[in-house]
């Protein structure tokens, strides 16, 4: 591989944070084809705290995305606990592997560092 195409992959590479009220972050990376819609939604989102869907207990950024038409690159792992998807309704959400339904689009895996809590100032942004 040369410099080029390292410096290119490297660039390509998005990483996605969310930060709760105590500073203790959640971080993972976007892996999706429509990797820019995706970063852009996140964006327009920065300083937008979630929404609630309390029936499912998770939180999501009103963002109405389509969802991409190739299957994700992700699949569930037992060894993940969390995940940034698109939901049904094409909402940037949080969600742990046991809140998966059919209809959420896998964007990434993420990881809590310590005490991570999710609550109404979390926030949303790429880093």
């Amino acid at each position: 591989m040369n410099y080029i195409t390292f410096c290119w992959l490297i660039s390509a590479i998005k990483v996605i944070q969310i930060t709760d009220e105590n500073g203790k972050k959640m971080k993972g990376e976007i892996r999706c084809n429509k990797i820019k819609n995706v970063v852009d939604a996140i964006k327009s989102k920065k300083n937008v705290y979630p929404a609630f869907a309390h029936v499912a207990n998770y939180c999501y950024w009103n963002t109405k995305q389509s969802k991409p038409l190739t299957p994700s690159k992700l699949i569930e792992n037992e060894k993940i606990d969390w995940y940034l998807v698109y939901d049904s309704d094409g909402d940037i959400a949080i969600k742990s592997r046991n809140q998966l339904n059919n209809e959420d689009y896998l964007l990434a895996e993420m990881f809590a560092e310590g005490e991570f809590v999710f609550d109404k100032i979390c926030k949303i942004d790429i880093v």
